[in-house]
């Protein structure tokens, strides 16, 4: 659960937001980017390591979500956004296993929302089931089933949120921890890690990664997706590394 967690109608709490860059490439100040226009940058991409691939759910738009042929690369609203879009990971999450997965942010932000997150196969993965009842929302954490980081900075499950970190922007890389052992998720941000955000995660018997946005031609790149079983001498290595190196390793 969300420590503390805020209600969105209470929540009557501003903080200035100051989402940074992975690098110095994206350093650039002119108008918004589109998604025909992504800079080139690979930096913090030197790990080849991919053990899921993004897919479109088949109840999303298919001309709303358009996932590249390496099945890295989702772009969101091609053309212009009638409400909230969303792809998942086709591999789903076991207990037992750790995974740790990053997507870089290669568009500006902005509009309702662009998250990314976990849920499982029970969560909402489109809000436009009709074109008459288009929506605009914060997908992810919307309901019991699902768990999101907004770029807002907010963290999102069960309708509420607690602003717990700056967000994510033009060039962040977004990181996600999920110990299917112990049941729970940690967000991190140009890898720093964001603290533990959730609990109990066992209660589902499967996740996936999952992406929404509701901003026209936002697109994020999956850079790496690794995953391990769980063992004792796995956590006594780690926790052992992260002594020796005086950070915390995903």
């Amino acid at each position: 659960m969300l420590v503390p967690p805020m209600s969105v109608e209470t929540s009557g709490i501003k903080r200035e937001r100051y989402a940074k860059s992975y690098c110095s490439c994206w350093n650039i100040k002119k108008l918004p980017i589109s998604c025909t226009e992504i800079k080139g940058c690979f930096c913090g991409e030197d790990n080849d390591v991919f053990d899921w691939k993004w897919i479109t759910h088949p109840l999303s738009e298919s001309s709303w979500v358009v996932v590249n042929e390496d099945q890295k690369q989702v772009t969101f609203h091609p053309m212009y956004s009638l409400g909230t879009a969303a792809a998942k990971g086709d591999t789903p999450f076991l207990h037992n296993y750790h995974y740790y997965w990053e997507v870089k942010m290669l568009t500006h932000t902005y509009g309702t929302d662009i998250m990314v997150g976990v849920g499982s196969g029970k969560s909402k993965l489109t809000m436009n089931t009709s074109n008459l009842d288009v929506k605009f929302a914060s997908l992810l954490g919307q309901d019991g089933e699902s768990y999101g980081l907004s770029y807002k900075g907010r963290v999102w499950h069960n309708a509420q949120f607690s602003e717990d970190t700056d967000g994510f922007g033009f060039g962040s890389i977004v990181g996600v921890r999920v110990d299917f052992w112990q049941g729970t998720l940690q967000f991190y941000l140009n890898r720093k890690p964001q603290g533990v955000s959730f609990y109990n995660l066992r209660r589902h018997a499967e996740l996936f990664p999952i992406l929404c946005s509701t901003a026209a031609q936002s697109s994020m790149r999956l850079t790496y997706a690794a995953s391990w079983r769980a063992s004792l001498l796995v956590d006594a290595a780690k926790v052992l590394a992260a002594g020796l190196r005086g950070t915390d390793l995903p």
